[in-house]
């Protein structure tokens, strides 16, 4: 019975998110994956994916859509008041967290994840979770096609020419 009830989760297991090869026999099967069922699940994922976008898609504005679409990434400038970005600005510079730095071509990426008690230090941030979260909401859940919750970070980008820039 129970081999039965495995066989049956494995044949499955094409239609969900699964994806060991080595775990599933069904997914690791080479005569399947020749005959196409890689591609099969390649295909039927992206067809998910566009047809659950069409119906988020009114969460977030054209503009923002087509942008997104275009360039992988939506820019919002001035979502916040001058004070309230100044005041969020003042709290994440003084905070007293650890920073994850990626240098990436010339662009650091500076990251401070947003825990629990990180946003009890950060007020400011806090309210605008509480307040904006709503607004922004649709923008990982269309582009990552799931209900997802939004990731909690500051995060700061600054471009740096190399000193060895004549060289290249």
């Amino acid at each position: 019975m129970a081999n039965a009830l495995r066989l049956g989760y494995y044949a499955l297991s094409p239609m969900t998110q699964a994806k060991s090869f080595r775990d599933n026999p069904v997914l690791g099967s080479a005569v399947l994956n020749r005959l196409g069922l890689h591609l099969f699940r390649v295909a039927a994922a992206a067809a998910f994916t566009r047809m659950r976008r069409a119906v988020l898609r009114p969460m977030i504005s054209a503009a923002d859509a087509q942008a997104l679409q275009r360039d992988g990434f939506v820019t919002k400038r001035d979502f916040l008041p001058q004070g309230q970005f100044q005041e969020l600005r003042a709290q994440v510079e003084t905070l007293d967290a650890s920073v994850h730095t990626m240098l990436e071509g010339e662009t650091v990426t500076e990251r401070i994840y947003v825990d629990e008690t990180t946003l009890g230090l950060l007020p400011a941030l806090r309210a605008l979770l509480e307040v904006d979260l709503p607004r922004l909401r649709g923008y990982p859940t269309l582009w990552g096609s799931c209900n997802i919750e939004v990731s909690r970070q500051c995060q700061r980008h600054t471009f740096h020419t190399r000193l060895n820039s004549a060289s290249r």
